[in-house]
């Protein structure tokens, strides 16, 4: 028991995260070798996996959808306990069905810490004096009670529709084969040999099928040219290599998911394979090099020695100096371009990141322009430079109706997948403010140079001047300089809609923070406890009001030979997309 006597609820609150942190700990599991609690883990993992999805028709519903990004977090915070605690020992690794009581359990710790992280996130970036008020310690039941800032909310619900909608896209959380002709030939092949363990053929028509499918979803959502160089090797090449895992992971769960009625072995969910087999059986199926190839698996092979990683981004796990342990959802059930840029943030490629950035960034200003452009009243500029050291003014508009100036930068940010990354994006933002705030005092005093600078007019009559951060997937958060609205690009979009261009308007609804989601409206504040470490923890949990569940798409048309072929490779010498037949419909 802690003494209360004299203690504020905050060093409280700092005492009982030190227990929580070393909780996982007293797990006997931790106390086993390393390779076979990992096996055993992603076992665990993929079969839960494998239970959710099994339970939904052809319309996944968003609280499915939900609890597989809850059973990632949860996998991806066992990994990293396994890592820091269990003893490597050299022995084979080996699936043990008695074990999976004591995993269970683990995996049970791992999901409620993570939450805890999340709230202690949430907490913790407070100031001093609002830490203060938003924590209490009932020492008769043992409860901690957390409550949380508005804006916290607002960020939380937007952070968990992202996580649903930009991260487990619908449209790959499932392998969409129902639709091909060849599933009931495969089916066929699926069997149990005679120690139970599931066997079947990939014939060349249902693999060529099942690619075809793959490639069509992955083009679908990429949005970066496939020339883009990496590490070695180029964004086209990372996506064709991912396409065949996706191919192979895909067609391996459904054959597990097909055997119905019989005790089947829970280690088949995932595939056990050596590097060099796999990374020759993908130049098999590509014409890439195997030294590419080597490359991109090296990439997707999780790194333990990085504490940013994610399971996520490296979804293939080395059990030993041979094999490694490739989890199918974590293949198929992820947007591959999305994890990949998450890694290079993450990690050591800052500089391709800011890169990619810069990109973004352009793309957003022509993506404003066109959906503004139809108001023909407001002028439009972007990139205008000021006196140095002042930055760029990235945005700005001139409502000539209404005599208003509106100046924005402009932050692209990364889809977020946590509470910890969306909550960790303050240093981009917070240069993002502080820029706006030096571009908007100097236009205050330099009304006519700012004016001649963005448009080459000096003599535009301005009554009014604002200015604020315009992103892409983020709002803001609670101690930045609330004098700076930050709104995402869709938001900004849909006030000009509302207000029919009308930049006066628009503006008085972001300072009155029209744009930010509502309470009762888009989301709900509910009472939600956690029993962690001898202690229950009481916190509001903000949820996303439920809409209907998503469809998966099955409209995949069969690709014809004159058809574009669905990679997306360009011709060298036409600059075209390639025919499917001069590409990966050759035989």
């Amino acid at each position: 028991m802690l003494n209360t006597k004299e203690q504020s609820n905050e060093q409280i609150a700092r005492q009982i995260e030190s227990i929580i942190d070393n909780y996982h700990k007293s797990n006997p599991v931790l106390g086993k070798s390393r390779n076979n609690v990992l096996l055993n883990t992603l076992v665990v993992y993929e079969t839960a996996y494998c239970m959710v999805m099994d339970n939904q028709g052809k319309e996944i519903s968003r609280e499915a959808l939900s609890n597989t990004q809850t059973l990632r977090e949860g996998l991806n915070m066992a990994v990293k306990w396994i890592y820091d605690c269990c003893p490597h020992y050299k022995i084979i690794h080996n699936f043990n069905i008695k074990e999976l009581k004591g995993l269970n359990d683990l995996f049970e710790y791992a999901i409620k810490y993570n939450q805890l992280c999340e709230i202690y996130t949430l907490w913790s970036r407070q100031n001093t004096k609002s830490r203060a008020k938003l924590v209490a310690y009932d020492d008769k039941t043992n409860t901690l009670n957390f409550s949380h800032s508005e804006i916290d909310g607002v960020n939380t619900a937007l952070l968990r529709n992202q996580a649903i909608n930009n991260v487990s896209t619908p449209t790959f959380q499932r392998p969409a084969f129902d639709i091909l002709d060849h599933v009931s030939d495969f089916k066929k092949t699926i069997t149990l040999d005679d120690k139970g363990r599931i066997q079947y053929d990939i014939s060349d028509g249902v693999w060529e099928a099942s690619l075809n499918v793959q490639k069509h979803q992955i083009r679908n959502f990429n949005e970066l040219p496939r020339d883009w160089l990496l590490s070695g090797f180029t964004l086209g090449e990372f996506l064709d290599v991912w396409a065949v895992l996706c191919t192979k992971t895909s067609l391996h769960q459904l054959a597990y998911t097909s055997v119905k009625g019989v005790v089947k072995n829970e280690e088949d969910s995932i595939i056990i394979k050596k590097f060099d087999e796999l990374c020759s059986e993908i130049v098999e199926k590509t014409s890439i090099s195997y030294e590419t190839v080597s490359k991109v698996i090296s990439w997707l092979i999780y790194d333990p020695k990085n504490r940013k990683t994610h399971i996520m981004w490296q979804p293939i796990v080395k059990l030993d100096s041979e094999n490694c342990a490739i989890i199918p959802s974590l293949i198929f059930g992820v947007n591959a371009e999305h994890s990949l840029i998450s890694f290079i943030n993450k990690t050591g490629y800052k500089n391709i990141y800011l890169n990619l950035s810069t990109q973004k960034e352009a793309l957003m200003q022509e993506s404003l322009s066109n959906k503004l452009s139809k108001y023909t009243h407001l002028k439009i500029a972007m990139s205008r430079k000021l006196p140095n050291p002042l930055p760029d003014m990235d945005y700005i508009l001139y409502d000539s109706n209404n005599k208003t100036l509106f100046i924005a930068e402009i932050k692209w940010l990364i889809a977020a997948e946590s509470v910890h990354e969306i909550l960790s994006r303050d240093q981009d933002l917070e240069k993002g403010i502080s820029q706006a705030v030096k571009i908007h005092e100097y236009a205050q005093n330099n009304v006519e140079d700012t004016l001649l600078r963005a448009f080459e007019e000096s003599n535009l009559p301005v009554d009014h001047i604002f200015s604020c951060v315009i992103s892409k997937n983020s709002i803001g958060s609670s101690y930045l300089d609330r004098k700076v609205p930050i709104i995402n690009e869709e938001s900004l979009i849909s006030l000009f809609e509302n207000y029919n261009g009308n930049l006066y308007n628009v503006v008085k609804a972001i300072k009155q923070g029209d744009y930010l989601p509502k309470v009762n409206e888009e989301f709900s504040i509910e009472k939600n406890d956690i029993d962690y470490a001898g202690y229950k923890f009481s916190f509001p949990q903000f949820n996303p009001l439920k809409k209907p569940g998503i469809k998966i798409l099955y409209n995949i048309k069969k690709v014809k030979r004159n058809d574009p072929c669905p990679c997306g490779s360009i011709s060298e010498t036409t600059k075209l997309p390639k025919k499917y037949k001069k590409c990966c419909g050759v035989s």
